[in-house]
């Protein structure tokens, strides 16, 4: 009989660290890293300023997010003219740029697919982005 007084205290204690694992999974512990977008990318319907449509596909999260075209290529959007241009390696290798080419039109030759932000360039962001709110 002892053992089963010994084994039930164990077994709730289990159940309450599962449980308590849980609520501060879903509720405190991972809210500011939870992506809004699936793992598949959000997909959107884009009407560009001169009124042609695009299909895009945003990935990511409320912190970092990177959008490509249905073909895979990565594209900036330019506030100034309400345009998304197809994004290439900016000087320093580290961050992309946005083109002079619109992501309606054809890509630039030897545009690679999926590019993407070093993770030093996105970490260096993130940073700026947070200090930034703090200032606020």
């Amino acid at each position: 009989m002892r053992a089963v007084h010994t084994c039930v205290p164990a077994l709730a204690l289990r159940t309450l660290a599962l449980l308590l694992a849980a609520f501060v999974s879903v509720v405190g512990g991972n809210v500011s890293s939870a992506a809004p977008y699936p793992a598949q990318g959000l997909v959107i319907d884009w009407t560009q300023a001169d009124g042609t449509t695009i299909t895009l596909r945003v990935y990511g999260d409320e912190r970092y997010a990177r959008t490509e075209t249905e073909a895979g290529y990565t594209v900036m959007f330019v506030a100034d003219d309400q345009t998304y241009y197809y994004a290439v390696p900016g000087p320093d290798g580290e961050t992309l740029v946005a083109s002079s080419i619109a992501a309606h039109r054809a890509p630039p030759m030897n545009l690679a697919r999926h590019l993407k932000d070093s993770s030093q360039a996105i970490a260096a962001g993130l940073r700026e982005s947070a200090e930034s709110k703090r200032e606020k």
